[in-house]
């Protein structure tokens, strides 16, 4: 079995929204770790752009963001719905 060329670059497609992909690099840039001037594509990287890196937990991100917020949405509809029978 052939090893992969470790010239190659995989690129990894944001499985969300440009809202979502802003709200995570803007997290990541919150959360960063990585020295000034350190992300000049080294093979070392702090947690947070490691997770950038991962397009299976990418994936998982943005069901869970999107499961939570309608979650929250039903929460408020029941609620709106309760008030209105009262």
């Amino acid at each position: 079995m052939e090893e992969p060329h470790p010239d190659l670059v995989s690129i990894i497609v944001f499985p969300g929204t440009d809202q979502e992909r802003d709200d995570l690099f803007a997290s990541v840039s919150r959360n960063c770790s990585c020295p000034a001037g350190r992300l000049t594509g080294e093979a070392d990287h702090c947690a947070p752009h490691e997770l950038l890196l991962r397009e299976p937990t990418l994936k998982r991100l943005v069901f869970y963001r999107r499961w939570h917020q309608a979650l929250r949405r039903g929460e408020w509809l029941e609620e709106a719905e309760r008030a209105d029978e009262g």
